[in-house]
């Protein structure tokens, strides 16, 4: 290699390095920036988030409560009736007893299916 040559290679390096350095000074500062930016934006993203799932566990739980209490309402409708049902099937019973009592015969014991014949005898002998 020529001597010459390489003291020129030198010397151009040399002047080109206080650039470079500033060069790289930049490139740090601007990178610093996103990294600061990016950094900020993750931050606000977590806080973002983190209220997002509050919120949404609360709207759950808020659901979990509703469906609950349509469940216990439901139940309480479903014995109510239950108990209606027992009423009725009781009244029912003393309707048949009376029916029978008035009808005279207590031998003939009627099927659910002659209660409308015990029905119309007990009102055409009452008239």
């Amino acid at each position: 290699a020529n001597p010459m040559k390489l003291l020129s290679r030198m010397k151009r390096i040399q002047e080109e390095i206080p650039s470079l350095k500033v060069q790289c000074r930049e490139l740090i500062i601007v990178k610093q920036d996103l990294i600061d930016k990016a950094r900020t934006t993750l931050l606000g993203n977590r806080t973002m988030l983190l209220r997002m799932q509050a919120g949404i566990s609360h709207l759950v739980m808020q659901m979990i409560l509703d469906m609950l209490t349509s469940t216990r309402l439901i139940v309480m409708e479903l014995e109510s009736d239950l108990i209606s049902c027992v009423l009725i099937l009781q009244i029912i019973d003393e309707w048949t007893t009376q029916v029978r009592l008035r009808g005279g015969d207590e031998k003939d014991e009627a099927n659910s299916e002659d209660i409308n014949k015990l029905l119309f005898s007990a009102t055409v002998q009452s008239n």
